[in-house]
């Protein structure tokens, strides 16, 4: 197999190496990553299938709110393995052009056939057929194109944006960390506070779209990337074998309990009246439930997820859940689709599908019949797609367009989101 091509296929599934049938070698791959991306994926699906109301009378900071969390942590998890297993060492190593097109073909690729497909049935809607449509207020304002949002709003559009910022932030962020470790791990923290502290002082009038801009960022999450990155260093839970481990470590054990106590009581009393109580005592400057009061709860159950189960497994199940793991990013996709029809079409982003728990049994499952296939088919036949474009001429000039087209859109990313403080200025 040409060695270039191989490359292609490794970054599609997470960086990891393809035996000959599209499979992972289970030798490079983290069997307890791939229950950690499956696990979470299911969760994203059910946040998506319910509104935050409704879940949350059932607990769910402790157990369902944990999916995105648990997403960033495995971010900087992968981070760290992936680089190290390349003997990245440099910044001209890290920044190279073969990393560049690898991640415009896992990540932007894929998001502009979204953004077509949603761009034909935004004109289909709104220009022909001209149906009833459920209003998504505030996520269809135009305003949010610049961040990159697609014409017809999905829940976990949010996170792409976020995705994308990584790209350019990574490579920059390894190289810090692998020179100063205990340093570079605090700054995360820092960096995040700085964004949360930024974004409140400017919201606190109300300014959605420049909310957006920051709490759509990674800076904004990037504690937990911290966390992810000292896994991938030793992610033994009562480590203390080393100076980086002990600080780091340390640091984690004070930070869990009072995790675990800000989810418990964000579970017992609801998100507004949590954030009163920040509020009160001097930590109102915190947005959302992404943060590093949250994080270190999911980074905990990783740690566990490590223990318990094993690094390679090779049975129907491991398989199942690796084919699971390795389509994520297009299951995010897909569900942002499907579920941007049902959110205009179905039922409301306000009201949600129903208040009755018994009509979920039905719901739910349903909802991950359509979108577990609908990822795992569309990143197979993108797998197909890559496999051939060195045998069939046709495919090489659709990949280059596609490729060409990635480069732009992420150049025009790159600069446009900084159009929100041009068009909606600050007070």
């Amino acid at each position: 197999m040409d060695k270039k091509l191989e490359i292609s296929q490794n970054d599609l599934n997470s960086e990891n190496d393809l035996d000959s049938n599209g499979d992972l070698k289970s030798g490079k791959n983290f069997f307890q990553v791939d229950i950690m991306k499956a696990w979470m994926i299911f969760l994203v699906i059910l946040d998506h299938s319910t509104t935050h109301d409704f879940l949350v009378q059932f607990g769910s900071p402790l157990w369902e709110r944990i999916a995105i969390p648990g997403f960033i942590i495995v971010m900087g998890f992968n981070l760290g393995i992936s680089f190290k297993e390349k003997g990245i060492t440099t910044l001209k190593e890290a920044y190279s052009k073969e990393y560049f097109i690898l991640k415009m073909k896992r990540y932007i690729i894929p998001y502009i056939i979204l953004y077509f497909i949603q761009t034909i049935i935004f004109l289909l809607v709104y220009y022909v057929f001209q149906p009833d449509i459920i209003e998504v207020w505030p996520y269809d304002l135009e305003g949010l194109r610049f961040l990159g949002f697609t014409f017809l709003w999905g829940p976990g559009m949010w996170f792409i944006p976020a995705l994308f910022g990584s790209i350019l932030v990574f490579p920059l962020l390894y190289i810090c960390f692998k020179n100063a470790p205990i340093a570079t791990f605090i700054f995360c923290f820092l960096i995040e506070w700085f964004m949360h502290i930024l974004s409140y002082n400017i919201y606190i009038d109300g300014w959605f779209f420049t909310k957006m801009f920051f709490t759509t960022h990674i800076f904004y999450l990037f504690s937990g990337i911290g966390m992810g990155l000292w896994i991938s260093e030793d992610h033994e839970i009562l480590s203390m074998g080393n100076e980086i481990s002990s600080m780091v470590t340390i640091i984690f054990w004070i930070l869990l309990p009072i995790s675990l106590l800000y989810l418990i009581i964000f579970a017992q009393y609801g998100f507004y009246q949590l954030y009163n109580f920040m509020y009160v005592i001097g930590l109102g400057w915190i947005g959302g439930d992404y943060h590093f009061l949250s994080f270190p709860y999911s980074a905990f159950l990783f740690l566990i997820v490590l223990k318990i189960f094993p690094k390679k497994l090779d049975n129907k199940f491991s398989k199942i859940i690796k084919k699971i793991s390795r389509s994520t990013y297009h299951i995010l996709l897909f569900q942002i689709l499907y579920f941007s029809i049902a959110y205009h079409f179905w039922f409301s982003l306000e009201n949600g599908f129903d208040s009755h728990p018994i009509d979920y049994l039905w719901y739910y499952p349903l909802n991950l019949l359509i979108t577990i296939p609908g990822g795992i088919i569309w990143q197979t036949i993108e797998f197909k797609f890559y496999k051939k474009i060195k045998e069939n001429k046709i495919y090489g000039i659709i990949y280059k367009i596609l490729l060409i087209l990635a480069v732009g859109f992420y150049v025009f990313f790159l600069f446009s989101r900084y159009f929100f403080f041009i068009v909606y200025p600050i007070p």
